[in-house]
């Protein structure tokens, strides 16, 4: 049986709710306190975007733990996370899916108009 295997029986196993770094900051909590809607694969995207413009992924010197701890703290400072690049609407991008209040994100429709303007340039 699956529930028998060692490592089901590891809290941070149990605990973990999709990659670390692309993790959005209302997911970091246990227990688990928001819903997990949409506004959580628009933030996984907005870390891959920024992992894109810069070749590197945002919590690459941190370890699982510390990342959960940042992600907690963003969480609880309501400040995001977004860094700004020389190309302004890319930061816009970046910056709409890395709103820390998952109710402030911008949807997926959104985002994909926002980058068929940017590519029309």
């Amino acid at each position: 049986m699956l529930a028998a295997h060692p490592a089901i029986q590891d809290p941070q196993y149990v605990h973990q709710r999709g990659t670390c770094s692309y993790l959005a900051p209302e997911l970091a909590h246990w227990p688990l306190t928001h819903t997990v809607t949409q506004a959580v694969d628009v933030w996984s995207f907005g870390i891959m975007l920024v992992e894109l413009a810069t070749v590197q992924q945002p919590w690459a010197d941190n370890g699982p733990e510390e990342i959960y701890a940042r992600l907690q703290a963003l969480a609880s400072l309501g400040t995001g996370l977004a860094p700004r690049f020389e190309d302004e609407e890319w930061s816009f991008v970046v910056e709409r899916c890395l709103q820390v209040d998952p109710k402030r994100r911008a949807t997926m429709p959104e985002i994909c108009t926002l980058l068929e303007r940017i590519a029309a340039l």
